[in-house]
């Protein structure tokens, strides 16, 4: 198990149902996870690895329910993708009067930055598999991610853009380990020719950006020029980049529509 995650399968709650009028009961075990998330990023792309804390199984997770509050400040906030794809409704981390602190759904801007009142948007859920963004003033503290280990394997559908008008979709693998992002998951339906993979890096704020080709995803990279000694030509190759611990990225489709099914994902 990574070390980085605190109590991962670790908290068991058993939830009781009452059958019938002679009081019998059945209990199912719901196992809870704690993840520390150790990136120093100040916009931090945010897997969901997890699921509500809920008697039902699989439920997706309230995006207040997501990040805990522990070690962040007043005023950071976390914003999430509407269904659509078009706007992103943000939450901030508010201070009640008796010092408690929550995620307050007060607005919802749209991608071309135009903000609005979305009272709406304050029941928004994610799915294990996908992503929200995390953006914080103190980024040299951990934060942690806290939900309910589901049940079965977890497919991530990429919505279809096209070269003209990209379609980015926020992804993040379900899992408690660090994943290696082109090994640790099987991709099938189309991945189009172009299509991108925007990765964060791990402290510099930089992406990292792969583009899919013929055999596989992959990036430029500067090598030896065999006609030149001494000299690098850069040129196209295979990549594979791990995605850090609790973190995500996007997925840039210019016509591709892949289905993700992610690999060794923990269940109860």
């Amino acid at each position: 198990m990574n070390r980085n995650v605190l109590l991962t399968l670790a908290l068991t709650a058993v939830s009781t149902v009452a059958l019938g009028a002679g009081g019998h009961s059945v209990g199912s075990s719901n196992v809870f996870g704690v993840m520390r998330v150790d990136s120093t990023l100040t916009r931090t792309v945010v897997a969901v690895p997890w699921c509500e804390c809920s008697a039902a199984e699989n439920q997706s997770v309230s995006i207040s329910n997501i990040v805990k509050t522990a070690n962040l400040t007043v005023g950071d906030t976390v914003h999430a993708l509407d269904a659509d794809g078009n706007a992103f409704d943000t939450w901030t981390l508010t201070e009640n009067v008796d010092g408690t602190l929550y995620w307050n759904c007060v607005t919802q801007v749209s991608t071309n930055g135009a903000a609005s009142s979305s009272p709406s948007a304050a029941d928004a859920t994610a799915s294990r598999g996908m992503a929200i963004l995390l953006i914080r003033q103190h980024p040299e503290r951990p934060f942690y991610l806290y939900g309910q280990v589901g049940t079965g394997d977890v497919t991530t559908t990429i919505v279809a853009g096209t070269a003209e008008a990209p379609r980015y979709t926020i992804i993040g693998a379900p899992t408690d380990n660090a994943a290696v992002l082109i090994n640790a998951s099987t991709w099938s339906g189309t991945i189009a020719e172009g299509d991108e993979l925007k990765i964060p890096g791990s402290d510099n704020g930089l992406w990292i950006t792969l583009t899919h080709k013929e055999l596989g995803w992959g990036c430029m990279k500067a090598e030896p020029d065999p006609d030149r000694p001494g000299k690098y030509i850069n040129t196209w190759a295979l990549y594979d980049r791990p995605v850090l611990l609790g973190t995500g990225f996007w997925y840039v489709s210019r016509g591709g529509a892949p289905t993700i099914t992610w690999a060794a994902v923990p269940t109860k």
